[in-house]
């Protein structure tokens, strides 16, 4: 099994010239873990990455999503505040 992380394989301070080479690395992968956090929506190239695992052919039931706490439920110890 081979598992490619964008945070480690893009570089972070150059991430639009990475972006070109995106369907490369998607491309070999058919399963896809998501771990979002707040931010996540809010990048574009994390939706642009969604993007291009359905384009190279992925599946929906590919897709495994862990949305993470936010820092108010960490510190809450898992309960929401208003």
């Amino acid at each position: 099994a081979r598992c490619w992380i964008d945070k480690y394989c893009i570089d972070q301070n150059a991430i639009e010239a990475n972006l070109t080479c995106l369907p490369v690395f998607i491309a070999a992968c058919d399963r896809l873990l998501v771990l979002a956090g707040e931010t996540y929506l809010k990048r574009l190239w994390c939706l642009i990455e969604l993007f291009v695992f359905f384009e190279m052919g992925g599946r929906f039931d590919h897709v495994h999503l862990i949305v993470l706490p936010t820092d108010s439920e960490r510190e809450s110890g898992g309960r929401s505040t208003p």
